[in-house]
């Protein structure tokens, strides 16, 4: 009785580890069939091909600075002291510093000082001290003839108007005691009274902005440019004038609208915008669509009815912003592109 009940333990004991093993398999196996699917690749972003017209942009850097800059120097030596401050607005008639204790006088007048001026002198400069001096009350009893000629006159005129303003009475006008300049002026950059950079700087108190443009180019050019700041603020500023440069560029100056939000610096890096007229109507794609290939050419990833896709070369025949017109025989308006 002993063998065949311990054979029917054994055989027991099998069952029994077969119907586990059997279970553990069929709970791994639906653990499989359970799974879910493992995703493929993500469908790319795609867009037609459009018919429309365009405007193709142009950009250039440019600079934006015063108008009509002109640096002041120190012909006369000596210790330059109580310089005017950067950003104030001087007149004729204002001290703009002194040297060794003499000032320095802006007067309203086209042509610069280019030497001293005395009884006899001769030209543009002498008329346009005798007008300054007349006008600002030194003639009381009108014995000067505004003209070009430095009288005998025009000395006690001058030695009224030394007295008046602190200089010393010598009835002449020394190289560098006057300014001549715009009758209202504001100061710009103000140097150390050396030679190279000058004592400082009067301009107008509008900007002005500055660019050069390729020859091929101009053509595009209208009336109007839009200027981009540093900051990404931008306002649109008329053409004044243009300048052919030998090299075939054009030079191009904008003036700036005096209510334009801006930084007060005497230099400020600018960009310059403008488009030209709007093309006929062609084929359009967004510009990272174009691709382009190892072969250097500009193509379109083309999706066919069947799903495939196929680069098909194209020319890019205009750029305005984020848009690009092409041509080419295979491409057609509502054909479907990969636009990554």
């Amino acid at each position: 009785m002993t063998r065949p009940t311990r054979l029917g333990r054994k055989i027991a004991f099998a069952i029994i580890a077969l119907f586990i093993i059997v279970i553990a398999v069929w709970l791994d196996l639906a653990k499989i069939f359970e799974a879910e699917p493992v995703a493929g690749p993500a469908p790319r972003e795609t867009t037609e091909v459009r018919t429309q017209a365009l405007a193709e942009r142009f950009e250039a850097d440019g600079q934006m600075t015063f108008a009509g800059a002109h640096i002041v120097q120190n012909p006369l030596g000596g210790s330059v002291h109580d310089v005017v401050a950067p950003e104030d607005t001087v007149v004729t008639g204002d001290t703009l510093f002194r040297v060794n204790g003499e000032p320095v006088i802006l007067l309203e007048g086209s042509v610069p000082a280019f030497r001293t001026m005395e009884v006899d002198t001769e030209g543009v400069d002498v008329a346009q001290l005798e007008t300054n001096l007349v006008a600002m009350g030194f003639d009381p009893d009108v014995t000067v003839t505004v003209d070009s000629t430095f009288t005998a006159n025009t000395a006690a005129m001058v030695e009224r108007w030394q007295l008046a303003t602190g200089q010393q009475q010598t009835g002449s006008v020394e190289l560098g005691a006057v300014v001549f300049g715009n009758s209202e002026a504001r100061v710009g950059a103000v140097g150390n009274g050396g030679d190279a950079g000058g004592v400082l700087t009067l301009t107008a108190a509008v900007r002005e902005v500055e660019w050069s443009v390729p020859p091929e180019e101009i053509e595009d050019l209208g009336d109007e440019v839009l200027v981009r700041l540093a900051d990404r603020s931008t306002f649109m500023a008329p053409v004044a004038s243009r300048q052919l440069e030998t090299d075939g560029s054009w030079t191009l100056v904008a003036d700036v609208p005096a209510d334009a939000e801006l930084p007060a610096l005497d230099l400020v890096d600018v960009s310059i915008e403008w488009s030209s007229a709007e093309t006929s109507q062609m084929l359009t794609v967004p510009a990272g669509a174009v691709v382009r290939l190892d072969s250097g050419v500009h193509a379109l990833e083309v999706v066919r009815p069947s799903g495939a896709t196929t680069f098909v070369p194209v020319e890019v025949s205009a750029v305005s912003g984020a848009t690009v017109g092409v041509t080419s025989p295979d491409i057609d308006e509502g054909d479907t592109v990969i636009n990554p």
